[in-house]
């Protein structure tokens, strides 16, 4: 068959029909292939053209530095545990990546996690390793952060978080010389304002980060504020400042050039292309800066495993741009992350200013990570067990230390060094930000449990060894092996008395040594568990006995079938115990006891609701009587008035004021939330609990509820089947620590798919806003800053949370013994989530569910108060919580041993001062030899001084070595950084410098929602106009004489070790913390005669002290006094009289006829009155009532009142001592118009007192103080609320910006038309030929 068409077209003769269709397809398939390829290119040419002319506009066509950091990221513990890890990955890592590093010296790596680095170490030969120090020395290999691991920022507390940096910057310091500069947080959940705080003080320069929510990331892309200066507290303002560069997209390399995935290979066809692609990239990313430097980090999760590989394709990319750098406009490097801020520091660039936190984090609209505050809330307080064990182990070893001289144990230090650093590292892994926050898989959360109970026992020997230490050198005659030592982590201690089965066992005496690593006397509730008999007793120090009481186990028995069986099970002995600080004493235990010296049983009843109202109470003896169901002291009453069965009301004696309350327990449901990720989907409330048992005692009273029935059955269906219980208890002290807190435990088990929550309905006024801390310091947290979902709105906290009435100036406060997570469902109310159990995986990497069976077991304590005083307790209790005493029972020991106490300090330091370590070190930074042993101290200044705090800021100033006994001085000392590796004035003069935009007090609402940057510049001046008002001579010569003053002051204080000090002065500024090295000695009369009298009896501390829980009344008195409240009727008469004079403001000479006396400012006690007031006080007539009213002495006290805020040591109310000239900052109210009473509360110098010295007493003379700060603090939040309610609190436009598409229609149609263009041409151009050829004549013709 012919077709006419196409033979005219081209030959003008008939043609096949197949062969036009394959001329035609051939034509096609020639010319399709080259087009599509060159259209391919010209695509990403043009892309490249794009971000290039970005670039050129914003930098004016510089030269862009790109600094490539090769690192990886290896978790200590994930999907696989430490050690598989480090057998299957990363030992490969630490190898090839050596191997590379010595083939180019351009190469660099830097590696964060010594914990991983320390195990390669150790397999390594010693010409290796010279190796690696070469390398490290040259600058190849560098060690960024060198934290034993990369912690997590919303669990972890401060103390934990030096500890582990600590780790591994000494093992850095031993073995290389080096210490870390650049803090690397790439991959924590979020980032805390901690982090700048305490990495600042660690001597660290920058912090990366990462994790940030990506509302807040997208904004500062946009406005170039990826890198800003981070005001890490308000309270230290900018001490606490540091250089932040937050990562532009991820830490992995730049997406299709990792070379471990599967993408495409760089060869020299390619290398034009995929170079012109990575310079793409790199121009979007600059962008985003304010300079011409990029880093750009090269490595991800567990990378470099073929660091060959890696590099050399890297290095393909890298020659080919470098060798056409004009062109290009850019030039690529491998850079460690020092180099890249090295060469930052040298751009005149102003960054701005932040001041805050990045919590909570999201990586999209659904997926907010605020889930991890609470999985596994079992394994966040067994790490806060085990890290007050190594503290103990700590204290008590730098005791060993100091009397290792006069010791002739066997024991050597350094053995029990070398266990404590174990112990240390081990319980360092679970910081890990897959550790702490539950977000590991269920083996690896099983091993990080061996390891923390491994750290828990080593803990334990430290300590008995260090006892055994301890007790040779005070008494030579004891030896080894009558020290039998049962050294425990159980809270509370569970004692077997079946093991004492002999009369002349049962007749003995058993000592418990409490001790105490806090910088203060620890007052505590101490509880023994076991089957006690009824002979049982407790004796002091003095062998005196104490009063103790008797009890049921409430919360390990609750479901014990009749409570009235004389074989109750389990029974709990308890006593009121006090140690000194950084020391340890003595109390004993007996089984045959007389009568009047036994433990006072406390009396057990069933509660149920009465049909006439009220409670019906059953004794063990069936007698019922109806009655209110109150728990109460000397400073609370707490009131069940519903058959709820929870609290309803809460009198806070001292100020007279009510709380309504209500204690809800509910759980949220999901099925879509995981172990990172919260994602509830409906709340329901529990029904009221149905098991009442309450116990009422000499010691404390509390409360039972529980969900099922005596017999075990359960109460109700579904999860509510689940036994769950809660305990209230109210205990009966004076001294406020013990007193003036609500303390709720908790028996928790969860079921399936299940986030179980505590609720606190009150009737405050807080605007659903809630304060958390970050462990140090408090937070505000405002609601709906993103928007109203549950999830979006809860909060880390690690220690505390509370609320706040700022109309009725009251507080209340919930300290925590574990992380977990915070939130406000209604307008005064407070929740908080205490357990999760979710069987489905969230899809970020898991790949499992948080099967969690375990129970909680956590006790919470809860305060009510005027704000002033709730948050000085908060601040000074939440530090001692989770550092109970350490217990331990010795089976053994002489009862003719008389040193039952003793102490390296012989005062408790200021109250606002928290001796946050103190630890025997392996060896000085750069000490000399000499006698004596390194002791490494941290101290820090609880109180705040932010736009929220009530208090008035408070500096403290100290010679510590006046605190030390008096046989022992410093020879040695110099200030350091935090790890101790470092002396602070050697590193403060290298630290980089950077220039900052003038820092602004920004609105609260404009900080949450990320408007923080102080980068408005019409209030300066302009840079053409600076220094015209001063010459530039006069200002070189400033300049030159700052300079001099700077290095006159660095020459002074040295970096040398300041030799045979006999002082050591530390200053800290509100929640400032300072490290010091120092060099203990004794002196050389140091003997065994002089050592005894340092073992201060009890008698002779309580000589000083008149408060009966101090010292015990005779037996025959002990169950009279004991159940008598603390002078509660005075409480109140004298509370009210107070608050009438405060807000009538009245002079002291004229005090009407009708005030009471105790109303007057004469019934503050006559110590409190400052000097400048003698004048004034001189011209009161003699007869007035002020005159005769001050020289009562107080009122049920014999001391002198303590003021409420101070800095200066106690008085002699400790051991005897020359008082110690102490320096303390002053307040003063702006107003020149305030009475007598505020000038003597502000403008006096504030002597030095300890809470747990302030009886209910004492804190009801200082109420009245208290009083002036609630009128201050009540104008201020006013003022600060009027200016709030002018602001919107909403999120900035750019948060809410859609992310623009990826790809544009424009450039796909571009590349059509000219594909079509070109095969059209190249189809005409064949026509063309076979027309000529067919139309052109024969060869024959021609030639005729």
């Amino acid at each position: 068959m012919r077709v006419k068409g196409v033979k005219q077209l081209l030959t003008g003769r008939s043609f096949p029909v197949w062969a036009c269709i394959a001329l035609l397809c051939c034509a096609i398939i020639l010319c399709s292939f080259p087009v599509a390829v060159q259209s391919r290119s010209r695509s990403r040419s043009s892309s490249y053209i794009v971000a290039r002319a970005a670039y050129r506009k914003e930098s004016g066509d510089k030269i862009l530095d790109v600094y490539v950091i090769p690192h990886s990221h290896c978790d200590p513990g994930w999907l696989r545990t430490y050690t598989e890890y480090f057998d299957r990955q990363v030992s490969t890592i630490l190898t090839s990546v050596v191997e590379e590093l010595m083939q180019d010296e351009s190469r660099r790596f830097s590696w964060a996690e010594i914990s991983f680095f320390s195990l390669w170490w150790a397999q390594q030969s010693d010409p290796r390793k010279d190796v690696v120090r070469g390398l490290v020395s040259s600058g190849q290999l560098e060690f960024i952060e060198g934290g034993w691991v990369q912690h997590d920022e919303a669990n972890t507390e401060a103390e934990e978080m030096l500890r582990q940096v600590t780790e591994g910057h000494e093992f850095l310091m031993q073995e290389f010389g080096v210490r870390p500069r650049i803090a690397w947080q790439i991959d924590p959940f979020g980032h805390s304002s901690l982090s700048p705080t305490m990495f600042s003080q660690l001597g660290m320069d920058v912090l990366v980060g990462n994790r940030i929510h990506f509302r807040r990331k997208g904004a500062r892309r946009s406005d170039k504020s990826l890198e800003f200066i981070w005001r890490g507290s308000p309270s230290l303002g900018e001490k606490s400042d540091l250089f932040t560069h937050i990562l532009y997209n991820h830490y992995s390399a730049i997406k299709g050039f990792d070379w471990e995935d599967p993408t495409q290979r760089v060869t020299d066809e390619n290398v034009e292309l995929r170079s012109e692609i990575f310079i793409q990239k790199c121009f979007e990313r600059a962008t985003a800066y304010r300079h011409n430097l990029l880093m750009v980090p090269f490595g991800d999760d567990f990378k470099f495993q073929k660091a060959r590989l890696q590099f050399s394709q890297m290095d393909m990319i890298k020659k080919f741009v470098n060798e056409r750098t004009d062109d290009y406009r850019i030039r690529i490097r491998y850079a460690t992350p020092s180099e890249y801020f090295d060469a930052l520091a040298q751009y005149d660039v102003e960054f701005p200013t932040f001041q805050g936190d990045f919590f909570p984090y999201a990586d999209n609209e659904n997926s907010y990570w605020t889930g991890y505050y609470t999985t596994r809330p079992t394994m966040k307080l067994n790490v806060r067990e085990s890290d007050s064990a190594i503290s103990s182990a700590e204290a008590l070893l730098s005791i060993a230390s100091v009397v290792d001289h006069f010791s002739e144990s066997t024991v050597k230090l350094s053995d029990l060094k070398s266990g404590l650093t174990d112990a240390r590292r081990n319980n360092a892994l679970f910081f890990h930000h897959d550790g702490i926050t539950g977000t590991a898989k269920s083996k690896v959360v099983t091993d990080y449990y061996n390891r923390l109970l491994n750290a828990e026992e080593l803990s334990h020997t430290v300590v008995e060894q260090s006892l055994v230490k301890i007790l040779r050198a005070l008494s030579p005659e004891i030896t080894e092996k009558t020290l039998e030592f049962l050294v425990t982590g159980e809270h509370p201690v569970r004692i077997d008395p079946s093991a004492f089965k002999t009369a002349e066992q049962r007749a003995g005496l058993y000592p418990l040594l409490l001790s105490n690593p806090l910088g203060w006397t620890r007052d505590q509730l101490v509880q023994l568990r076991g089957e006690f008999p009824e002979d049982v007793c407790i004796l002091d120090s003095s062998g005196e006995p104490i009063l103790s009481q008797l009890s049921p186990s409430l919360l390990t028995q609750w479901r014990t079938t009749d409570p009235s069986d004389s074989k109750i099970g389990e029974l709990m002995l308890s006593f009121f115990a006090s140690v000194p600080p950084v020391g340890f004493r003595i109390y004993f235990l007996s089984f045959d006891c007389p009568h009047e010296m036994r433990a006072q049983p406390a009396q057990v009843f069933d509660v149920s609701v009465s049909s006439e109202g009220g409670y019906l109470l059953r004794s063990s003896s069936d007698d019922r009587s109806s009655a209110e169901l109150v728990l109460e002291n000397s400073f609370l009453q707490v009131s069940f008035t519903d058959e709820q069965t929870l609290p309803t009301l809460i009198h806070n004696k001292l100020s007279d004021e009510q709380l309504k309350f209500q204690m809800k327990l509910g759980e949220y449901s999901q099925k879509k939330g995981g172990a990172y990720i919260m994602r509830p989907e409906g709340y329901e409330e529990h029904s009221a609990h149905e098991v009442l048992r309450l116990v009422r005692g000499p010691l404390f009273d509390e409360l039972l509820s529980a969900n099922v029935h005596p017999r075990g059955e359960p109460s109700f269906a579904r999860d509510e089947a689940l036994p769950r219980a809660v305990r209230f208890r109210v205990v009966k002290s004076d001294i406020p620590e013990m007193g003036s807190f609500l303390r709720i435990a908790y028996d928790i088990r969860v079921g399936e798919d299940k986030e179980f929550t505590t609720r606190f309905y009150t009737d405050m006024k807080t605007d659903r806003v809630i304060f958390t801390d970050n462990s140090l310091e408090s937070i505000r947290r405002d609601f709906g800053v993103f928007d109203d979902k549950t999830e979006q709105n809860y909060f880390p906290a690690p220690r505390s949370s509370f609320i706040r009435d700022s109309s009725r100036s009251t507080q209340m406060t919930v300290l925590t013994p574990n992380a977990m997570g915070a939130h406000s469902p209604a307008d005064g109310a407070l929740e908080l989530m205490l357990h999760r159990h979710l069987m489905r995986d969230d899809g970020r990497g898991l790949g499992e569910g948080v099967k969690d069976h375990s129970p909680l077991r956590s006790e919470h304590w809860l305060q009510f108060a005027p704000t002033p005083l709730a948050e000085r307790q908060r601040m000074l209790l939440a530090a001692r919580l989770n550092k109970p005493l350490a217990v331990s029972v010795a089976h053994s020991l002489p009862q003719w041993f008389s040193a039952t106490q003793f102490s390296l300090l012989k005062h408790d330091l200021p109250q606002q001062v928290a001796l946050l370590s103190f630890e025997a070190r392996h060896q000085a930074a750069s000490a000399e030899s000499g006698a004596g042993d390194i002791i490494g101290a941290r101290f820090v200044n609880l109180w705040e001084s932010n736009d929220h705090s009530p208090l008035p800021p408070q500096e403290a100033r100290f010679d510590f070595a006046a605190y030390l006994i008096g046989s022992l001085q410093v020879d040695e000392a110099s200030r350091t950084v935090l790890s101790f590796n470092n002396e602070w004035d050697a590193w403060k003069p290298t630290a980089r410098q950077w220039k900052s935009e003038a820092f602004a007090e920004v609105p609260r609402t404009e900080f949450l929602n990320d408007a923080v940057f102080s980068r408005d510049d019409d209030d300066r001046q302009n840079t053409d106009e600076e220094g015209v008002f001063i010459s530039q001579a006069a200002l070189d010569e400033a300049a030159e004489a700052e300079a001099d003053e700077r290095t006159a002051a660095h020459q002074k204080r040295g970096r040398q070790l300041l030799a045979h000090l006999t002082t050591l002065p530390v200053h800290l500024t509100p929640l400032e913390t300072k490290a010091f090295q120092l060099r203990l000695s004794a002196s050389a009369t140091f003997t065994q005669k002089e050592l005894f009298p340092l073992v201060r009896p009890l008698s002779a501390l309580e000589q000083t002290n008149t408060r009966s829980q101090r010292r015990s009344p005779p037996p025959e008195r002990q169950r009279t006094l004991s159940v008598q409240p603390s002078t509660a009727a005075l409480l109140k008469d004298n509370v009210n009289a107070a608050r009438v004079h405060t807000s009538r403001a009245t002079p002291a000479s004229a005090a009407p006829a009708s005030l009471p006396a105790s109303a007057t400012p004469a019934s503050l006690p006559a110590s409190a009155t400052p000097a400048s007031l003698s004048a004034s006080a001189a011209s009161v007539p003699a007869s007035s009532d002020t005159s005769s009213a001050s020289k009562q002495p107080p009122l049920g006290s014999t001391e002198p009142a303590k003021p409420l805020f101070s800095s200066t040591l106690p008085a002699a109310s400790r051991a005897s001592s020359s008082s110690i000239p102490v320096q303390s900052s002053s307040s003063t109210l702006p107003s020149a118009a305030t009475d007598v009473t505020e000038s003597r509360a502000f403008n006096q110098p504030l002597p030095s007192t300890d809470v747990n010295l302030l009886s209910a007493e004492d804190l009801r003379r200082e109420l009245a103080l208290l009083s002036i700060e609630e009128e201050r603090l009540k104008r201020r939040l006013d003022a600060h609320s009027a200016g709030r309610s002018t602001q919107q609190t909403t999120v900035p436009d750019a948060w809410r910006a859609e992310v623009p598409p990826k790809g544009s229609f424009l450039p796909r149609l571009e590349i059509g038309i000219v594909w079509l263009i070109y095969s059209a041409a190249i189809i005409g151009v064949v026509i063309f030929v076979f027309r000529t050829r067919a139309l052109a004549p024969p060869a024959s013709k021609l030639n005729v």
